[in-house]
């Protein structure tokens, strides 16, 4: 497994050398940061901004969300809640500029993770509530939604609500 994992950001650390057109290598270097946001948080970092001054050179609005993102997850992975809620509301107010559901949603589930860290269980359910409004209406269902039940489903826990933390593991896993 760990061979496979190299072999897979070999190769596209690989594509990184070739002549790629911007936007493709803007996804390669998102695909290398979350690749490695949870074993190499300083190299997620690393792509982020790589991601971040690329977007901001094509003046790519959401690749610029996608960037803001990426360095509030770096930021809450090292433990850093307050300065990654700055980044993450950057990421959401851009991508509510754009009307971009998608990268919405997103934004506010990573919201939601900070708040839960934090130990504000009711902007936690607040933001996974909106990411999963927002889920269902765009018919997002493998990601978005999925996570927005998941991690319902631990604040719940987390609160001692059982009842309510086991129906949204259960529409996770249905």
């Amino acid at each position: 497994n760990s061979n496979a994992q190299t072999q897979k950001a070999d190769s596209l650390k690989q594509q990184l050398t070739l002549k790629l057109p911007d936007t493709s290598r803007l996804n390669t270097l998102v695909r290398l940061g979350y690749y490695y946001q949870d074993s190499k948080p300083d190299s997620l970092l690393y792509y982020a901004k790589q991601v971040l001054a690329l977007a901001q050179h094509m003046n790519n609005l959401k690749m610029i969300s996608v960037a803001y993102s990426l360095i509030g997850e770096y930021e809450y992975i090292t433990g850093n809640y307050s300065i990654a809620l700055q980044w993450l509301f950057k990421s959401l107010q851009l991508a509510e500029n754009i009307n971009d559901s998608s990268r919405i949603a997103n934004s506010n589930n990573l919201l939601g993770n900070c708040y839960k860290e934090y130990g504000d269980y009711p902007k936690a359910i607040e933001h996974f509530l909106e990411c999963k409004r927002i889920a269902e209406l765009s018919h997002d269902t493998k990601q978005n939604d999925l996570f927005a039940n998941l991690n319902l489903g631990e604040v719940y826990a987390l609160r001692g609500v059982a009842d309510t933390a086991l129906m949204y593991a259960q529409q996770a896993y249905s």
